[in-house]
Order: C-alpha cells, then structure tokens, then sequence
C-alpha cells in the first residue's frame, strides 16, 4: 500500500446490545508515537484489534495509504495482519523454546504453508532475528528458554518478534501494565527508539498518564467508545482527564493506589490485568 497515512472513519464495533467503539474518526498523517488512555471498557483495546482487523467493525473503515484495510480478504487480508504487528500484554511467546526461534516466529507470515507450518527457518531470517535481539539489548539471550526471562525482557523478545514481520505500523495493547516501572521504562523507550529509528507509527494502549506523557507525542483519550480528547501531553488538562475519566487526576491517583494488591508473576513483578 502507498504511502503511511492510517485513516478511521465512522469506525463502529457492537458487541451484542454493547456499543464498543461508536463512529471514531481518526488520522495519523504522519510516523508518530502514540498513547490511547482511558478506563477498561473505554474501547481501546477493540479499536486496536480493528485496526489489525482481529475482529470486523459493525460499520465504518479503515484505510492506510491508498487502500482500504476493511475490504482486505484472503492472502491480502494476512499480509495486512503481518505489516501491522501487534504486541501484547501477555507477550504470547512459547516459553519452552528458545529467545532467537520466538523472534524468527514473527516472519511466518512471509513463508509457504508447510515451511510455517514446521516452523522452517533459514540462514536469513536467523541473521535477521540476531539483529532484531542486538537491537533490543537481548543478543546474549537468544538461546535461552524464553520461560527464563524477566516479564520485561520477554516484552522485548516479543518487539523484536515483531521487527520480523517488518511492520509499516506497531499496535501495543497494554505493553506495560504487567511490568515494574524500571522494566515498562525500558519498553517504552525501546518502542520510542524504533519509532524514531523505523520511521513508522506506534499505537500503545496505555493505564497512567505519566508514561503516556513522558514517551509519546500524542495523546488519544476514549471514553464510552469515543475519542474525546486528541492532542499533545502539554494539552492534557484537569479537565481534559476528567472528559476521559470521570474523575480528577488526584482521584484517579488515589483509586488506582487503592485498588487490591496485585498478583506476582514467578519474577516477582505485579500483574495488573487490563481490558478496554
């Protein structure tokens, strides 16, 4: 598809009686970093998903450069779904094998049926995932067990899973939130440096407003399946939050130290779960 302008217009999605996300407009004419905020169930998530076309808007499209997204079907439909990575909360890689074998996994899309089905892998996509480890600072683990890393360093073997699928565009549905601050640091400016570096847009679903202010450009805040805030982090006002919370930033502050103490991942960091 020419060019890299992403384009939503009108998108809907209704699940049931539920309005999920309701007629969202949106624009990124250029490669930019970008923070969805809002509270679970604001719709962030399934605009993501939409996006990567996981599941199919009930109205509205998409476009990205000179093609519609939306009329994708078949073999055009998957190779979208490639150049449009998503990364997730979970991380989604197969612990029993090995760091360099998970990231390669990300040029499947690429590969003939029965060498993706059996998980074939030449010289060229192993130098191409040695690369993609060296650029996220995990080139001495490519034959450990991905099951032995951090939850933080499992996030950055399953970026640079994504590297291999050479994306036009990276969508991160909640990258952090089961991290330590030290390791969602690290993340997020490992997916800054590859915005920048790349040239290419990063969309990251995201909970606290500080990490969305201190690494992107952008800011997008849902509320009820709407975009009712978009604009800089130097534009997000008291009342700004509290179009997208309901609350203040204190209260939000204050709700979110209050919440039940979180579980423990085997590495000892808190998983929080996320939805919207």
């Amino acid at each position: 598809m020419g060019g890299r302008l992403l384009r939503l217009e009108h998108l809907t999605r209704r699940f049931g009686d539920t309005l999920a996300v309701d007629r969202v407009d949106l624009r990124i004419p250029r490669p930019q970093m970008i923070a969805v905020i809002g509270r679970s169930g604001a719709g962030k998530s399934t605009t993501l998903r939409l996006i990567n076309r996981l599941i199919d808007p009930t109205e509205g499209k998409i476009y990205f450069g000179d093609g519609e997204v939306t009329a994708l079907r078949g073999r055009a439909l998957r190779a979208w779904r490639s150049r449009c990575a998503m990364i997730f909360q979970q991380f989604n890689l197969s612990g029993r094998l090995d760091v360099i074998t998970n990231v390669m996994v990300g040029c499947l899309g690429d590969k003939p049926l029965m060498p993706s089905m059996m998980k074939w892998f030449g010289p060229a996509e192993r130098a191409e995932a040695v690369r993609a480890l060296d650029r996220v600072d995990l080139l001495p683990q490519a034959l450990q067990r991905a099951e032995t890393l951090s939850g933080g360093q499992q996030q950055r073997v399953a970026i640079a899973r994504a590297l291999l699928q050479r994306p036009h565009l990276i969508l991160a549905d909640e990258p952090v939130a089961s991290l330590d601050p030290a390791n969602a640091a690290r993340v997020m400016e490992t997916l800054v440096s590859i915005h920048r570096d790349a040239g290419i847009s990063v969309l990251c679903n995201l909970h606290d407003l500080a990490t969305a202010r201190s690494h992107c450009e952008r800011i997008i805040g849902m509320a009820a399946g709407r975009i009712v805030f978009d604009g800089p982090p130097e534009s997000l006002t008291p009342d700004a939050v509290r179009r997208i919370y309901g609350v203040s930033e204190t209260e939000l502050d204050l709700e979110t130290a209050g919440a039940a103490a979180p579980r423990k991942q085997k590495d000892g960091q808190p998983l929080v779960a996320a939805a919207g």
